[in-house]
């Protein structure tokens, strides 16, 4: 009986034995799997850090072998395709490049043989992407992408030594292989349209032109009048945020195939620091209110849509002042109502003192009705607006505002439309602001002047 014990405990501590012997076995194991698993990244160090950038080259080569290059360059804070053409790009897109190959896993690597090489089209790689910073350079090239999302391409640095082919995450293959490079571009027409000094628009019935002399905008064509100062500036701070709606062509054979060569219309905005001027061509399709267009000297075809043309082009019954006169009605000291009469012209003056308005030839006058005709004159905003003169026999008066000292602070050529009964308003300019034929406007004696 005492031997059955002591062959059972023999037993039990033998199964013990070996239980600790597979836990130790599975520990060592895991430990050691878990040094094989350690992640390698693509980029690491100075060479993940994006701020560092300051060159992008990217070459791809096509289905005939024909090879394309775009080069990118940080001038400060500011990203330019620098080659084919010069172009003002995203900052952000040229970081995602750094952004996107540093969290970028390493698989695993193969070595690399004159068959491999060939077999993953790394031998003569479908694209080469470059990424500089300052002197330290960083060469990355593609072959195939393989099947479940990965990817095959070879790493060169200064600080990177060998020839594996490296098996990553087929993402940065997707950035550097399968986007349009001119995605990448920024699609402002006029970015410092807030700073304009003058713009041109010519196309449509009128030529437009607005210049800024000091602080305040000024209408040049189609006649030189006043321009509404908030709408100028609203106009401007719009055409700055508005884009194109993207790239149709670069470097186009003909611009006339375009509706270019010559365009329909042109927007010309000019700042202290450049001049930029669009060319605005046919419709992309039949029926379709989107346009083909170009920038001046940059050889790319853009889509202008609908809604990018609204931003961008100036409508003058929006952008001249809806004000017949700048004279401010306090400023007014005397008013003089010429009209003509049976060959001859007739002259009211209207005198203004402290205690109130009175005439020259000493009658009463009606208050109320002179300061209608002010308010019409300096307040009032016109209903529409008329780029020319009135006939010389719908002309019905000259209003002339005298200041102190009797210095002639303006003068309104009034007319009246006999169809319609409208009247106009011209301050000189030769453009009219027009007022319903409702709108209260005394200019006679008898309108002005108490009755005696």
């Amino acid at each position: 009986m005492g031997a059955l014990c002591r062959m059972r405990w023999i037993r039990v501590a033998l199964v013990l034995a070996c239980a600790l012997l597979l836990l130790v076995i599975a520990r060592r194991t895991q430990q050691d799997l878990e040094v094989v698993d350690v992640e390698e990244m693509l980029l690491t160090g100075e060479a993940a850090q994006a701020d560092l950038l300051t060159r992008v080259e990217l070459m791809r080569k096509g289905s005939t072998g024909a090879q394309t290059t775009w080069v990118f360059e940080r001038r400060g804070d500011v990203w330019l395709q620098v080659e084919p053409f010069e172009h003002p790009v995203d900052p952000w897109a040229m970081r995602k490049f750094v952004t996107l190959a540093s969290t970028l896993d390493i698989v695993r690597r193969e070595t690399s043989t004159p068959a491999s090489l060939n077999a993953l089209s790394l031998a003569s790689p479908a694209g080469v992407l470059t990424l500089h910073r300052g002197a330290d350079v960083t060469t990355l090239e593609f072959g195939k992408r393989g099947l479940a999302g990965k990817g095959f391409l070879r790493h060169q640095s200064a600080s990177v030594g060998g020839d594996d082919i490296l098996v990553v995450d087929a993402e940065l293959h997707h950035r550097a292989l399968g986007i349009d490079p001119r995605e990448w571009r920024l699609r402002s027409l006029f970015p410092d349209a807030t700073n304009a000094m003058s713009v041109r628009f010519d196309g449509g019935a009128l030529p437009l032109e607005l210049a800024k002399q000091g602080n305040a905008w000024t209408l040049e064509a189609p006649a030189r009048t006043r321009a509404d100062q908030q709408q100028v500036e609203d106009f401007l701070a719009a055409a700055a945020r508005v884009e194109s709606s993207g790239f149709v062509a670069d470097t186009p054979a003909q611009l006339a195939m375009y509706g270019l060569d010559p365009p329909s219309a042109t927007l010309e905005v000019r700042s202290p620091t450049q001049t930029r001027k669009l060319l605005i061509g046919d419709p992309i399709a039949i029926g379709s209110q989107d346009r083909f267009g170009i920038i001046e000297g940059v050889p790319s075809v853009l889509r202008l849509s609908a809604t990018t043309l609204a931003g961008v082009l100036p409508r003058f019954e929006l952008l001249v002042s809806p004000l017949a006169s700048s004279v401010r009605a306090a400023d007014i000291t005397s008013i003089e109502v010429l009209q003509s009469k049976d060959g001859r012209v007739d002259s009211l003056q209207l005198l203004r003192s402290l205690d109130g308005w009175s005439a020259s030839t000493a009658t009463e006058v009606k208050r109320d009705a002179i300061e209608s005709l002010i308010a019409v004159c300096t307040e009032s905003r016109a209903q529409s607006l008329a780029a020319d003169a009135a006939p010389a026999s719908d002309v019905v008066a000259t209003v002339v505002f005298r200041g102190v000292g009797g210095i002639t602070l303006g003068a309104l050529i009034v007319s009246r439309d006999p169809a319609s009964g409208a009247w106009g308003l011209d301050d000189g300019s030769r453009v009219r602001r027009v007022y319903a034929a409702s709108t209260v406007m005394p200019l006679t004696a008898a309108e002005l002047l108490q009755s005696k």
